[in-house]
């Protein structure tokens, strides 16, 4: 008992520590104001989030009706909910919801040690992911965005804790809880809709092998009336007030996506090597590739600069993402090849070690240290990424070996092996993957690492 207490605490010392370390490196709490994010043009890391918390303490709602759309672009409703709590518990200043990320940060540290001590043991060893994520800087400086990396990696790691407390009890409670975390990642972030589909064939399955039709249809409508609740709720909410079932929009994403297709086949060398090693190595190899700054530039054209000028034009929101979403299909129509044929890129891109102030390290060594020579750069550059990219194929490696040991009886790790591929896959083919997309999988990477060090330096059993 007094070695859990300790090793808890320790993890909360060290999530608050390191998450307040990084702030102090970055200064990230300081780069903006509760009267910046409300400007009407505002276009800010947070899509205006702040402004829409606002109007629902004001007014009751969340403003998803008033011309221009609050949100900068429709979303979800968990972030300014969020927000909107901090603000009324703790006062209308950005600490207030800093601290509440904090606490959603520890939260889902201490789901993944519940998790790995299940796997790893009661001991230190056990809480190894958890230290993992809590110290891993990528998360840390997450804290501290106006954006839902955070809350996902909480409701992600919260959903498995109660899945796997399922598994171990077979109470209907826990698949409910679990049903009910999912369903909150999907409203922060509906490119996970399309997850839950398989989520509830995998789980129907497994409870019809163990307890015949009653028990799946019993267990089943649990776990499916949650997500009808919650998610579905929010479907029809839309409908009434916006008159669309859309969660969110998301046709700038893709086009953004499709719109690497047209890149001159130079650029799209350089591009895939900047994917792999970076952009000063890509600009070795295609003279000129680093001066472009894709795909930064044709983001930015995309989302800062078309779509506000859409906006003003008098087009609502939907309009606009119609319009995009319109213009990728008519791309991936005509380059099929090209499109496809870019993934890899993009899943390298995605799988990306991220720079400690939270984007990718592509543009690391690209006008800046010019006293370097290249050798020591290209050497730095490959000490970071080799490894990093060695785990990420550790972990994902070991995910999948524990899903196919446990495939008969769709096993925990089946279906977060599943979620981990849906993950990479998903963003990679329909989204401009950075980074930080990545996150919501990590603390199930971070977790397979930890039976990987187990399997090979400890020589212990493993059960699943």
């Amino acid at each position: 008992m007094i070695q859990k207490c300790l090793i808890i605490g320790s993890l909360v010392s060290v999530a608050v520590c390191s998450a307040l370390a990084f702030n102090a490196l970055t200064g990230f709490s300081d780069r903006t104001t509760i009267a910046e994010e409300l400007l009407p043009d505002r276009i800010s890391f947070g899509d205006r989030h702040i402004a829409r918390a606002m109007y629902l303490l004001e007014h009751g709602t969340l403003g998803d009706e008033v011309e221009p759309f609050l949100g900068g672009f429709a979303r979800g409703p968990v972030e300014p909910v969020v927000i909107a709590t901090s603000f009324f518990l703790l006062g209308e200043r950005l600490w207030s919801f800093w601290i509440i990320q904090i606490l959603f940060f520890v939260g889902a540290v201490l789901y993944l040690y519940g998790i790995g001590k299940r796997f790893l043991g009661d001991g230190w060893f056990g809480a190894l992911p958890a230290f993992m994520l809590a110290l891993f800087w990528g998360e840390n400086t997450q804290v501290f965005f106006l954006n839902n990396e955070v809350l996902a990696s909480f409701f992600i790691t919260g959903f498995a804790y109660y899945l796997l407390r399922y598994y171990e009890t077979d109470r209907p409670y826990f698949l409910g809880l679990a049903g009910a975390l999912i369903s909150f990642l999907v409203l922060a972030k509906p490119i996970f809709e399309y997850f839950l589909p398989v989520i509830v064939l995998l789980l129907v399955l497994r409870i019809w092998r163990r307890h015949g039709v009653p028990g799946a249809m019993w267990h089943g409508a649990v776990f499916a009336g949650a997500l009808l609740l919650i998610v579905g709720g929010w479907h029809v909410r839309n409908h009434a007030v916006l008159g669309t079932y859309r969660i969110s929009a998301g046709g700038h994403a893709i086009l953004m996506r499709a719109e690497s297709a047209l890149y001159p086949d130079k650029t799209i060398v350089g591009f895939t090597i900047a994917s792999i090693a970076g952009d000063y190595i890509a600009d070795k190899f295609v003279p000129g590739y680093a001066a472009l700054e894709e795909p930064r530039r044709m983001i930015r054209a995309v989302f800062n600069t078309r779509r506000p000028e859409m906006r003003r034009s008098g087009l609502t929101e939907f309009q606009t993402d119609e319009i995009f979403l319109s213009e990728a299909t008519t791309i991936i129509k005509e380059h099929p090849v090209r499109y496809l044929a870019l993934t890899p890129a993009w899943l390298f891109r995605l799988n990306s070690p991220p720079h400690y102030r939270g984007s990718s390290i592509e543009r690391m060594f690209v006008g800046s240290h010019d006293k370097l020579p290249d050798v020591l750069k290209i050497l730095i550059n490959a000490l970071i990424r080799i490894p990093w990219v060695v785990l990420m194929f550790l972990g994902i490696g070991e995910a999948l070996r524990r899903a196919w040991r446990g495939r008969q009886e769709i096993s925990f790790f089946v279906l977060i092996a599943v979620f981990m591929l849906y993950n990479n896959m998903v963003y990679s083919l329909l989204a401009h993957a950075e980074a930080r997309y990545l996150f919501p999988s990590l603390p199930f990477y971070f977790l397979c690492l930890g039976l990987v060090f187990q399997r090979y330096f400890l020589k212990k059993p493993l059960s699943i």
